[in-house]
């Protein structure tokens, strides 16, 4: 009887089980590899394995390597992890070597093993081997040779491992390889190019953002239920008919998650006729099939005995319990969906539930949990499925063996299947198992993939690119009827060191001893970059330029050639920009303000701690540095005003020996460029407010309720008024948090715990009159346990950002409650940030 069993390359540390006559295969297979390499390798040959792996000190050609027969197969596994050790150290400038090394390691184990012809190259080896590892693999309970009627792929058990390196050795790769290390455009380019498989895999993990296409669902079907746990929904078509007839018993809300049984709808047509904010959902099946932030039709059950109860004929109203006190509800329709709803089967980055191995909870928390296809014959394995990207099919791949003890660090790639009426969660598809180490590049990779960030650009886009780059003439754009030519200004960018996309830019200039006028500039890629081509529509969907850090590369809006290239205000080259200039008195009154589209020339080029270096040293400064302490003094009185005392709190630092950490070792140089910034954002949306009132994109951030508010004060006053960072925040008509609230005996009533080493800090930098660091100490709200805690719950309990148009909302609701404005816009990162028009 014939069985195979394939194996996949995933990690060094591994076992597969006995056969025989691997030697040839190992010479052959050599021999074909090193042939395309154009080089021999050197193995330090193992001789014995099992004893500890001791390593002979003679070496020999890889060719020339034989086996006696019927010798363990971990003899030829030593033999790959010396191959892998070569690899690891090869310095080479062939820009494929190690690949083809790598790739040498990974097909060796990619075997299919039978009794008539053991050690039998697999003809068909798979693209998606991992490069350079090995999966666990434990014969002691293997059941490699039994298969699934109904699989196309026979399967292998995979062990967890201690240690996986597939995402991370992929991104060194890349790193350390030239054809790879440019930029993520050019790397896009090059995939495009390239009809390879691997290509097409990587290309295809990378669009997952956009869900999958899937032609096989049918395939799928769930045992039916006699009946089904979910009412049927309301249609859409009839759900604001509804509203209108009865709004004290139906409410328009947005869905929150709490856990897989508690969920809470904030109602949004807010003033409430009934004074409701909050409405809460108890119990899976009153939730519906419905998505955390979808806009969903609420009805609402008796709310007035949830409220007050009366007794006698004083009419008394008696406070209940918190719980009585709640009003409830349930979902009855869905007005809209918060994922796409062209988006048929949207891909999401889970972990396994705590109470079933068939059951995977979202990080995003989008629903609360998920259904797994699964085997109920194999409790404690993971069914695991291959996405063929050119049938468009799940087929089912391997078995992945649950390990308790390490289960917690693996995450799972699953694919949304469907969501019948007959069963709480949607029957999803694990499609991919991830290791998570203990590193924050491999933090910083789930996250990504969590939130879809893309890594590479879709090929329309790389195409629209190169078209653009040709066919754009830059002096005829800079050069335009309509643009004004401001190169004659000393205009100059402020960012960090290794910034490339430099997106804004500053001047001032004296009108006379009271007046300035100060420029900000902003990029103008509109100017290069035709609205709703291929470059624009896929920028609208990323919406945003990702800085990671931990010196991984950032994930452009744009593709490189506009971003750091034609977009970028490079110094001493002529760009176009839209420019914002305004006149400042010295008593701060800012005045005269217009929006023009301009032609500038950077002159200088300043890092925030070159800025900083020149406001902390203002002697033997030149004529741009002046100018830096001119701009300076005004940033710091407009900060002053808009924040008062909470401008002299400090950001958190994660590094407090750093000091490479630009935040805090240039503080006033980031406040400079911010002020500027902020003001910008205002006069661009007050100049729109007149040419286009009706259709402004602002930001806007509603404030907390005033119920999270009042309990807020109540549990932790008096220590809120030592929260520096929100000093003057107006809590209610009566109240301002401020240290001016605190009474004079409360430092002889309360204690204000501070932290050793902080003590111990502000103790030595005091006695050494370094007064900076005396005053981060004090003034970071979190280095204080008291202050972190109600800090940490005032920011738990505010609104998100959302942006607004102008025409749907009344003047009331135009506020950004953090930053204490009315009627913001977001136009001052053009390069890094897309606003819809």
């Amino acid at each position: 009887m014939e069985y195979n069993a394939r194996y996949f390359v995933a990690s060094t540390s591994w076992r597969i089980p006995n056969c025989v006559g691997f030697g040839k295969l190992l010479n052959d297979w050599f021999e074909n590899i090193l042939d395309e390499a154009e080089e021999e390798i050197e193995i330090e040959a193992i001789a014995d394995p099992i004893a500890h792996c001791d390593i002979p000190t003679a070496c020999f050609n890889a060719t020339n390597i034989e086996y006696p027969k019927k010798k363990k197969i971990e003899d030829a596994v030593a033999v790959l992890q010396a191959l892998q050790a070569k690899v690891s150290s090869t310095t080479t400038n062939h820009p494929d070597k190690k690949k083809y090394y790598c790739q040498a390691a990974a097909q060796y184990l990619h075997l299919y093993i039978d009794k008539e012809h053991p050690g039998k190259p697999d003809p068909n080896p798979s693209p998606s081997v991992a490069l350079g590892r090995a999966y666990a693999f434990d014969d002691s309970n293997s059941d490699a040779t039994d298969t699934d009627a109904e699989s196309e792929t026979d399967f292998v058990y995979r062990k967890p491992l201690e240690f996986e390196l597939a995402e991370q050795a992929e991104e060194n790769f890349e790193e350390l390889d030239g054809k790879f290390s440019s930029t993520r455009y050019e790397q896009s380019r090059v995939f495009y190019d390239n009809d390879e498989n691997e290509y097409s895999r990587v290309l295809q993990e990378d669009n997952m953002q956009y869900g999958l296409e899937l032609s096989n669902v049918d395939e799928y079907q769930e045992r039916k239920e006699k009946e089904p746990f979910y009412e049927r929904m309301l249609s859409k078509e009839i759900l604001d008919d509804t509203l209108k007839k009865d709004p004290h018993r139906f409410k328009r809300c947005k869905f929150t998650i709490r856990n897989a049984h508690e969920s809470t709808c904030k109602v949004l047509d807010l003033p409430d006729i009934d004074g409701l904010d909050e409405i809460q959902i108890s119990g899976r099946s009153k939730a519906g099939r419905t998505f955390d932030g979808d806009i969903v039709l609420v009805e609402v059950y008796n709310r007035k005995k949830y409220t007050s109860q009366c007794l006698g004929r004083n009419k008394r109203e008696v406070k209940r319990n918190n719980k009585l006190h709640k009003v409830y509800g349930k979902v009855v329709g869905i007005f809209e969906r918060n994922i796409a709803e062209n988006i048929k089967h949207p891909v999401f980055m889970c972990v396994l539930d705590d109470t079933s191995n068939f059951l995977v909870r979202p990080v995003c928390k989008t629903v609360p949990k998920l259904n797994i296809i699964h085997d109920f014959k194999y409790p404690y394995h993971i069914l695991v499925h291959k996405y063929d990207p050119n049938s468009t099919r799940l087929n089912s791949h391997y078995r992945f063996q649950i390990d308790p003890k390490v289960i917690k660090s693996f995450t799972f790639q699953v694919v949304f299947i469907r969501w019948t009426e007959f069963y709480p969660y949607p029957l999803t598809a694990v499609i991919k198992v991830i290791k998570t180490e203990e590193i924050p590049s491999s933090a910083l990779r789930n996250l990504r993939l969590q939130h879809h960030v893309p890594k590479y650009y879709r090929k329309n886009t790389v195409i629209e690119t190169e078209r653009t780059v040709k066919r754009l003439n830059l002096a005829e754009v800079e050069n335009g009827k309509d643009r004004e030519d401001l190169t004659g200004l000393k205009v100059f960018t402020i960012d960090s060191v290794d910034s490339k996309d430099l997106d804004d830019a500053l001047s001032i200039e004296t009108i006379d001893e009271e007046h300035y006028r100060i420029g900000v500039h902003i990029a103008d890629v509109g100017a290069v970059i035709l609205k709703n081509d291929a470059i624009d529509l896929e920028a609208q969907e990323r919406t945003c330029t990702i800085y990671p850090g931990q010196g991984i590369k950032p994930y452009h809006m744009l593709p490189e050639p506009f971003s750091t290239d034609i977009c970028s205000l490079i110094p001493d080259v002529a760009r176009p920009a839209i420019t914002v200039l305004f006149t400042i008195d010295d008593e701060f009154k800012i005045d005269d303000i217009k929006v023009k589209k301009t032609t500038i020339k950077s002159v200088k080029r300043f890092t925030y701690e070159e800025v900083q270096k020149i406001i902390d040293d203002d002697t033997l400064v030149g004529e741009l540095g002046e100018r830096i302490l001119l701009l300076f003094k005004f940033a710091k009185s407009l900060r002053r005003k808009r924040l008062k005392d909470a401008m002299f709190a400090f950001p958190v630092e994660t590094k407090l020996n750093d000091p490479t950490n630009s935040v805090l070792s240039s503080r006033e140089a980031h406040y400079l460029v911010e002020e500027f910034m902020i003001i910008a954002n205002r006069c661009v949306a007050q100049y729109l407010s007149r040419v286009f009132p009706d259709v402004i994109p602002l930001c806007c951030q509603e404030a907390p309720s005033e119920e999270m508010v009042n309990g807020w004060i109540e549990q932790n006053s008096p220590i809120l008024n030592m929260v520096l960072s929100l000093q003057d925040v107006k809590l209610t008509n009566e109240y301002k948090i401020g240290l001016n609230q605190i009474q004079n005996q409360i430092k002889f009533e309360d204690v204000m715990p501070f932290q050793k080493w902080v003590w111990e800090s502000l103790s030595e930098s005091t006695k050494e009159n370094d007064m900076k660091t005396a005053a981060r100490m004090i003034g970071t709200d979190e280095l204080h346990p008291l202050q972190c805690l109600a800090l940490e719950e005032w920011t738990s309990f505010q609104e998100t950002t959302v942006y607004k148009c102008s025409g749907k909302c009344k003047r009331e609701e135009m506020i950004h409650f953090s930053l204490d404005m009315d009627f913001f816009g977001k136009q001052t990162m053009s390069i890094s940030t897309r606003r819809s028009s």
